[in-house]
């Protein structure tokens, strides 16, 4: 199992550099092995930003893997896939790529229009031989939105046989109360996994950052042990929760990634 930290604007107070070289002088550096970045590709800072970071994975070799924004229309999504292979080239190996399934005004059209876009996502990449694979992950139900869980899911892995899954455990959780066992579609498509607690009020927090729900998220680390993955896991926390400083903030990250290491 690779832990990646889970990287948007919130980091990006310090430059790319300053991000890398204050991980590789941290003493839990070696529980690190890359990034999964998120950005707004209509922010040139961030999007230069990304670049920046992405020969510097390169030269320290990082894992580098992305988390994309469904809600883009898919003429500016061609757009966004033409600069991830450009990407892509900079590393000289494949860059992965996670969405979130789309949300309409019911479930049924939720389903249509995820697989309608995704096969057009994956139409593209392969038409144009871009080395980039495309995942689809796990929601859990809002009350003022509709958004598609694990179960909604599996219509759209079988119609698209290239697209993979990015396992959320938080959002499983908090829609179901627990983890069930995956389906063989889910296991053998699984490529990426987001981790995080919850509780009543914020939702991406580290697992010993509040008590709320611990064993549960203990019998989650152990069931992914018991799949034999040896793909990603990304802590997904939401860095504005772990201290006061950004150097409070990034070592806490750092010593909660250690925590989850120590269970694999």
């Amino acid at each position: 199992m690779k832990l990646l930290l889970s990287l948007n604007y919130k980091f990006f107070d310090i430059s790319s550099k300053e991000l890398i070289d204050k991980l590789l002088k941290h003493e839990n550096k070696n529980y690190i092995s890359g990034f999964e970045v998120c950005i707004d590709f209509d922010n040139e800072y961030e999007v230069n930003y990304l670049k920046e970071l992405t020969y510097l994975c390169k030269e320290n070799d990082f894992i580098l893997q992305l988390h994309g924004d469904s809600s883009y229309y898919l003429d500016k999504q061609f757009k966004y896939l033409d600069y991830v292979n450009e990407l892509s080239k900079i590393m000289d190996k494949d860059i992965d790529i996670v969405f979130h399934p789309l949300s309409c005004d019911t479930i049924d059209e939720s389903i249509k229009d995820t697989d309608i876009y995704f096969s057009k996502m994956l139409n593209y990449v392969y038409v144009n031989g871009y080395n980039i694979n495309i995942s689809i992950e796990n929601l859990n139900s809002m009350v003022d939105c509709v958004r598609l869980s694990k179960d909604y899911l599996t219509s759209v892995l079988y119609n698209n046989m290239d697209l993979y899954f990015t396992y959320d455990v938080g959002h499983e959780i908090m829609e179901y109360g627990k983890l069930s066992d995956l389906d063989d579609v889910f296991i053998e498509r699984l490529r990426n996994i987001h981790f995080h607690t919850f509780n009543n009020v914020i939702e991406h927090l580290p697992v010993d950052y509040h008590e709320y729900n611990k064993e549960s998220w203990v019998k989650a680390l152990l069931y992914l042990k018991s799949l034999d993955f040896n793909g990603s896991l990304v802590l997904e926390y939401d860095f504005y929760t772990l201290g006061n400083s950004y150097d409070e903030r990034f070592n806490n990250y750092l010593n909660f990634a250690k925590l989850i290491y120590n269970y694999f």
